[in-house]
């Protein structure tokens, strides 16, 4: 049977890794702290390489059926926009809940609410914890989902100096309002119950207006303080890593939950190799970590530079101003992150 590999983490890029070494007859043992269904920051919209990748894993996934995104800047608003390519919004618990399913079905072994205290630059084993946190330092991630919320368009991006919040249409006709926050003390000051407040404050009028007729599915609130977008290379790790723990992209360009997919479908026949006697381990954590940094180096460069633009108040006009005039420039900025 070759190898084992224990995958810590079973987000979206620890399943997927698990699937597909289990497919190829990997043992595989997946450690999460928590349950599923679980409740995770996430903007819940996928688009790029990561959905063919998921699309394989699950091919009864629903026809992807975003088309159009429009941006906002406090008070002034883009025209809508077709996406350079069609997208899926998805409820991301339930994802990884069907994920974990499919991954038992496979023959893995998942051990929900197990913690893992060894090292992670252990042999044979995957680190897939998530997204790095800085505690008292970084931002703030929240999300919720809610009803009674008119759209424009199938995603749109509100940008004010403090951060930005994504609105994305589930296919149940619930939206998923995700923000990312400098402010790491906005919970602090507005209360973790008062979710219209939490999202709209310092975004605008017509934005709290948007909000205000809002039913908010309170069971979906999550948030997470102290995330870090700082990169590390991966290269220079004594760890395998995959998926947010390498690094987290910029939430604004709609495609983490794609690199989770594809920096494990990349990991996944290296490991293979690896559980099959055809290189060591040392060579494994050498071959994955190149091959991630290829794949990542561009596109993380890319999207910070949009980031930062974004987070100037004269970026944000000059941006809302070139799209209303070139369109097309969001197909560059969507295709350099990709």
């Amino acid at each position: 049977m070759g190898n084992p590999i224990r995958i810590i983490g079973g987000g979206l890029a620890g399943l997927t890794l698990g699937i597909l070494l289990r497919r190829d007859g990997v043992p595989v043992e997946l450690w999460d702290s928590g349950t599923y269904p679980r409740k995770r920051v996430c903007g819940e919209f996928i688009s790029g390489r990561g959905l063919t990748i998921l699309r394989d894993l699950l091919p009864s996934l629903p026809t992807p059926s975003a088309r159009t995104v429009q941006f906002f800047n406090e008070n002034r608003f883009s025209q809508p926009l077709e996406l350079p390519e069609e997208a899926l919004a998805v409820d991301r618990a339930q994802l990884d809940h069907t994920l974990a399913l499919e991954f038992q079905r496979a023959g893995g072994i998942l051990r929900e609410n197990s913690r893992w205290t060894e090292s992670f630059e252990m042999e044979g084993v995957v680190r897939a914890t998530g997204r790095r946190l800085r505690k008292g330092a970084g931002m703030l991630g929240v999300k919720i989902h809610a009803a009674n919320v008119s759209l424009q368009s199938d995603l749109e991006l509100h940008f004010a100096n403090d951060g930005y919040v994504g609105l994305s249409r589930l296919p149940n006709g619930e939206v998923n309002i995700c923000a990312l926050f400098r402010d790491s003390e906005r919970l602090r000051k507005t209360g973790t119950d008062r979710f219209a407040q939490i999202f709209s404050t310092g975004m605008g009028s017509a934005f709290e207006r948007q909000l205000g007729n809002a039913s908010f599915v309170e069971d979906t609130f999550c948030a997470v303080a102290g995330i870090s977008l700082r990169r590390e290379q991966t290269t220079t790790i004594p760890e395998c890593r995959i998926g947010d723990s390498i690094c987290m992209i910029p939430p604004l360009t709609g495609n983490g939950m794609s690199i989770a997919l594809e920096t494990a479908a990349l990991a996944a026949p290296i490991l293979h190799d690896y559980c099959h006697g055809r290189f060591s381990w040392c060579q494994c954590l050498n071959s994955v970590s190149t091959q991630l940094e290829k794949l990542l180096r561009r596109r993380l460069a890319a999207a910070g530079l949009i980031q930062k633009l974004c987070f100037s108040r004269g970026g944000r006009t000059a941006l809302l101003h070139t799209l209303r005039f070139i369109p097309r420039t969001l197909h560059s900025c969507f295709w350099s992150t990709r």
